[in-house]
């Protein structure tokens, strides 16, 4: 069993919170083979099968031609379960965690909406086989979750630092693990330099009057909206992708030996296409147990979007490359690149020593 599960399994043995989830482990082992029969006989083409695998069990061949082409383009992230699937998996929660978040409704009510959310998002890690940046996002949303239930308010970075903490204190031995540290980096850098501050006065209005909020909400302009424009969309998405690259790159570079320039912006682009993908592959998945009659047609869909995922990618390796090979860095140059990011974000405020 993978070191997590382990872990829990000792921390709880011989007691109700074990059987609990090794129960849960087993359960979700035979949902992910069921899944995966299903989608075997849905229609769909056998590197689109390979890509849904990835995409939404977390099943893949790190070896296969499929991987090393997505590799050889720096987005072999996208192939990886982490944060991005684990919030499109959770975007069918949303309006019951906008209600947890904003305080909304008695605590009983919100206390069971954070249990079920929970439940539901540690049994997809479980049918994901507890991959590291997965469980890295689960628990960073059950931070969260857990302290919307309270009347304090956690930054992302406190919400990122707690998470880090938990998991190297259950299993210290992921702090070598290269997934779990280049999820992390990527995640720090998020919280470093892509989180916007709320400066509106929502939180403490929505405390005195849980109500007023929603009366207002037509004509509070300063409130961020869902409907952002395009433009703020492609700056956002240009913006958490160059400075992923920045915290990631060092760490590829010493691991791999590689360093890809245009990474930033085949990743602005495929994870863009692959976010919509999986969309499309969820609703694959549920219609395969409530609308049989429709699957055929979705898994058409999903072959006709990852074939053209597929051959973009071809042709772009083709023009570009595949990359910088032979540039391993050593652990001085690392430490050294990440002191500078650190120097240049303490200038920038945006992290208080």
């Amino acid at each position: 069993m993978p070191t997590t599960f382990t872990v829990y399994s000792v921390i709880f043995a011989d007691g109700f919170c074990y059987d609990f989830i090794r129960h849960l482990g087993v359960t979700s082992q035979v949902f992910a083979q069921m899944v995966a029969q299903r989608l075997s006989s849905c229609g769909l083409s056998e590197e689109a099968l390979e890509q849904v695998f990835a995409l939404t069990l977390g099943h893949r061949d790190t070896s296969s031609p499929l991987m090393q082409l997505f590799r050889a383009n720096g987005v072999s992230h996208v192939m990886a379960l982490s944060g991005l699937h684990l919030g499109i998996f959770c975007a069918t929660f949303s309006p019951f965690i906008a209600l947890v978040r904003r305080k909304m409704g008695p605590m009983t009510v919100r206390i069971a909406v954070v249990f079920l959310v929970l439940l539901a998002v540690w049994f997809y890690v479980c049918v994901a086989r507890w991959p590291m940046s997965m469980v890295r996002a689960a628990t960073m949303l059950s931070i969260s979750l857990l302290s919307a239930l309270t009347p304090y308010r956690l930054r992302l970075l406190y919400v990122w630092l707690l998470s880090v903490m938990l998991i190297l204190i259950i299993t210290p031995r992921n702090a070598t693990d290269i997934g779990f540290q280049l999820s992390a980096m990527a995640m720090l850098a998020i919280a470093l330099c892509c989180d916007r501050e709320e400066k509106e006065k929502d939180l403490e209005l929505l405390l005195q009057n849980p109500t007023s909020l929603q009366r207002n909400r037509p004509s509070r302009n300063e409130e961020k909206s869902v409907w952002k424009s395009v433009k703020d969309i492609v700056v956002d998405w240009v913006k958490i992708s160059f400075w992923c690259q920045m915290f990631t790159a060092p760490l590829v570079a010493h691991y791999f030996g590689t360093f890809m320039p245009h990474a930033i912006v085949t990743s602005v682009v495929v994870t863009a296409y692959t976010s919509a993908v999986v969309h499309l592959c969820f609703i694959l998945i549920a219609s395969l147990f409530l609308f049989p009659y429709i699957s055929h047609a979705l898994a058409q869909s999903v072959n006709g979007l990852l074939w053209i995922q597929t051959e973009t990618l071809r042709a772009f390796t083709a023009l570009v490359g595949t990359g910088i090979e032979g540039v391993k860095w050593s652990w001085y140059a690392v430490a050294l690149w990440y002191a500078c990011i650190a120097v240049f974000t303490v200038r920038r405020g945006r992290l208080q020593l």
